[in-house]
């Protein structure tokens, strides 16, 4: 072989030999590179105490197909030596013995215990408590959340086996037409029961104004949000009843309630219905205070009942035993009274007092006082339109009544003058300013009238008219048909009768 062609040979082996290491080489850092990716790629190992760790967990508890509620969390971690997992983006889904609830239990991680199944949450902790039938409305209408109540709050312990999540944690709530919160709870979800343990404030607000109704909204301006305090609080959602225990209190600008148990009864969009103000444990009298121009207004009873419209105004009050009222002129008392409200106003229209009624009412200025004794009294009020003031306009005793009257006593100190009238049926006349003027009296109408040490005169009669003062004292009275006339020994008979206070005469025709 020449020379020339064993150097290209060598060449060539070279050059082949060069292309099969530089292919080998290509192919070994290429593999270096994919396992140096995928190293990099790769989950960390887990922590030398971790066991397991999966990706997510779903747990239920129930009977047959039925669920009571169930668990869900997006990843599990499950440590060495320790009968506990980790569970991260947690959802508890509550169902109820009956699959009537669906309430929804959120926290970012929780500390589940396999030997008794209680699922403890550290962090902040939603809820979002609803019936099934709520949940299927607000699928069918997205936005709307009517009857959805949402609590939220930390450290929370649900209990597998009960159902039941409870926390000491502060808990703050809100429901349509109102929002609360409180110290410490414990939620029952089987029955939809939440308790506050202690420290609660709540708010009270009117249902918001119809759109479509623009009368109603402007004349709905009168009803205001109402706020309530109290020890501990009971909610039963599926019945729709908030329960407060006291020492309550419940305030808006111009009143105030007291009472030792309270208890709100709400329909099915959540708004306020009834109001049920009684003693409870604390044997706490329910009572009333209105602040206004003329001073303070109370009104105590055994009990308190409120009944309010959808748009929050109130309807009636009725008040249950030992009614008792006080204001600066005077007092009221009876076994029982009804009061109606004219709608959307808050003022009173009417008032109904049964059993024992005792009136009575005093002039500051001249010291005469009016009592009025009867068992069934009825009394209406002026108003109807916004910024009309409300006062008495006409009273009416539906049973036998009397109405008596005394004299301020003089400087001399002398036996103050008492004046009374009965009557089957008594009807008290009201002016513009609330001022009684005029009473007529029908049905065995009798009346008496002492003045000083003098001899009592009594009068009787088929009907009779008085006039009165601004003061509430009378000027005038006018008996009419059979009047008897007798005072000491003397006695009279005549067709009309007409008594002049001023210069104490009686004219007899």
């Amino acid at each position: 072989m020449k020379r020339s062609e064993a150097a290209r040979y060598a060449r060539l082996s070279a050059i082949l030999a060069f292309t099969l290491v530089a292919i080998t080489s290509g192919i070994y850092l290429h593999r270096v590179w994919v396992a140096h990716v995928e190293k990099k790629n790769a989950p960390p190992p887990p922590p030398q105490d971790v066991e397991r760790q999966s990706s997510s967990l779903t747990f239920s508890k129930g009977e047959g197909i039925h669920k009571e509620f169930t668990v869900q969390a997006s990843k599990s971690t499950d440590f060495k030596g320790q009968d506990a997992s980790l569970l991260e983006e947690v959802t508890v889904t509550v169902f109820g013995k009956t699959g009537e609830r669906n309430d929804v239990i959120r926290s970012k991680s929780c500390r589940y215990s396999k030997a008794d199944g209680a699922i403890q949450c550290s962090g902040t902790v939603d809820m979002e408590l609803q019936s099934a039938a709520d949940e299927e409305r607000s699928k069918q209408t997205p936005g709307m959340l009517q009857g959805v109540v949402h609590v939220a709050t930390s450290g929370v312990t649900f209990d597998r086996a009960t159902g039941n999540a409870q926390t000491v944690a502060p808990v703050k709530f809100d429901f349509p037409n109102g929002n609360g919160d409180g110290v410490g709870a414990v939620y029952a979800s089987e029955e939809g029961h939440l308790r506050l343990v202690s420290d609660v404030h709540l708010k009270l607000r009117p249902a918001p104004p119809d759109p479509a109704k623009p009368v109603l909204r402007k004349l709905g301006s009168a009803v205001t949000e109402v706020a309530v305090n109290g020890s501990s609080l009971e909610f039963d959602r599926n019945m729709g009843v908030i329960q407060l225990h006291g020492p309550v209190t419940a305030d808006t600008a111009a009143q105030r309630l007291t009472c030792g148990e309270l208890v709100l009864k709400l329909d099915e969009q959540f708004r306020s219905q009834t109001l049920i103000a009684s003693p409870g444990t604390l044997k706490q009298e329910p009572q009333v205070t209105t602040r206004g121009a003329s001073g303070e207004n109370t009104l105590t009873a055994d009990k308190l009942t409120t009944r309010f419209a959808p748009e929050g105004w109130i309807r009636t009050v009725d008040a249950e035993g030992n009614v008792h009222g006080m204001s600066a002129s005077g007092s009221l008392q009876a076994e029982n009274g009804q009061l109606e409200m004219w709608p959307r106003l808050n003022e009173a229209k009417q008032m109904m007092m049964h059993g024992n009624v005792q009136a009575t009412t005093r002039d500051a200025k001249t010291g005469s006082q009016r009592h009025l004794a009867t068992n069934v009294l009825r009394l209406d009020f002026s108003g109807g339109e916004p910024g009309e003031t409300s006062h008495v306009q006409h009273a009416e005793t539906l049973e036998r009544g009397t109405l008596e009257w005394t004299d301020a006593v003089s400087t001399s100190g002398a036996t103050a003058a008492r004046s009374k009238l009965s009557g089957d049926k008594l009807a008290l006349d009201f002016g513009p300013l609330g001022k009684a003027r005029q009473l007529v009296a029908t049905g065995a109408v009798q009346t008496e009238r002492q003045a000083g040490t003098g001899p009592l005169q009594t009068a009787s009669a088929a009907s009779g008219v008085v006039q009165l003062e601004p003061t509430g004292g009378w000027s005038q009275i006018t008996m009419h048909d059979h009047v008897r006339l007798k005072e000491g020994d003397r006695s009279a008979e005549a067709q009309q009768a007409v008594f002049v206070k001023a210069d104490e005469s009686a004219v007899l025709s």
